[in-house]
């Protein structure tokens, strides 16, 4: 069960509600002990110098062993570190999903906010502290111990803020087009949006996303019922809360929905719906 995802998409918690939601549909999932990061822990060396692809061979079978489904998130630039692992999981009938973060204002930001330089070629922005002065300590999420303790907003670089948009825009297609290249022909694809519409409250978007995440769980090979899944997120809700307006988060906000605004062109429609004021 491989979820490909980018960063910043809300795959950490998309892949703990994966795992709860087959377990409690009575199918026994292997997340490495709480690794879904697999192949990220594999290329920074954490379990030693194995080859990507051996390893990855080695954990499915411990999975088999135990009766359980191998459970990771995956990226292409990681992937392809070691051509043998596409191969492999095809080999192994592996159920692939295309996972995305349609809003990219909101991806963007993330990765300011925990320090992700790869994203796109030109700068996103950067932390600034209540007063505008740049924050010099940046952290992955926060679990660094030089990390500022003070309250940070984001200062959007906003001559390619449009430019940086449209790239992230087009990851869905990239990740499609990578997955059919390597034998998956038609990869099931969700949606960070229609699977947590239930934190805007209200019955019928909790239906949505029930809906939602038995199509997901389905893609990955889990039959479920809708009063599993309807529970389940029913039980959760309190925890969630709707994404914070972007003005809460942006410090030079009015500069950046002045760029959103005027935004002419291929995705721009798209592009304006991002914006949460």
């Amino acid at each position: 069960m491989v979820v490909f995802s980018a960063g910043c998409s809300g795959s950490s918690a998309v892949m703990i509600m994966v795992k709860d939601i087959a377990e409690q549909s009575n199918h026994s999932v292997w997340d490495c002990d709480g690794g879904f990061e697999l192949l990220a822990d594999l290329d920074k060396g954490y379990y030693g110098k194995l080859r990507m692809s051996s390893a990855v061979k080695s954990f499915l079978g411990r999975a088999a062993d135990a009766k359980r489904q191998l459970l990771f998130k995956a990226e292409e630039r990681l992937a392809e570190k070691d051509a043998y692992v596409m191969q492999l999981l095809h080999s192994m009938h592996a159920k692939v999903v295309n996972f995305d973060r349609v809003n990219k204002l909101d991806v963007a930001l993330c990765a300011v906010h925990d320090c992700f330089q790869h994203f796109t070629s030109n700068p996103i922005g950067y932390q600034v502290n209540t007063t505008g002065k740049p924050v010099s300590n940046c952290e992955f999420r926060g679990r660094g111990d030089t990390q500022a303790e003070e309250e940070t907003k984001i200062k959007v670089n906003t001559k390619f803020l449009v430019e940086n948009l449209k790239k992230l825009m087009k990851n869905r297609k990239w990740t499609d087009t990578y997955l059919k290249s390597k034998g998956f022909y038609k990869p099931a694809f969700a949606t960070y949006e229609e699977l947590f519409m239930f934190n805007h409250g209200g019955e019928m978007l909790l239906h949505k996303s029930v809906l939602a995440w038995m199509k997901l769980m389905e893609s990955l090979g889990v039959q479920t019922k809708y009063s599993v899944v309807h529970d389940y997120l029913s039980g959760i809700e309190s925890d969630h809360t709707p994404a914070p307006k972007h003005s809460s988060m942006i410090y030079n906000f009015d500069e950046v929905k002045r760029a959103i605004e005027t935004c002419d062109g291929e995705g721009c429609d798209e592009i304006k719906h991002m914006l949460r004021e």
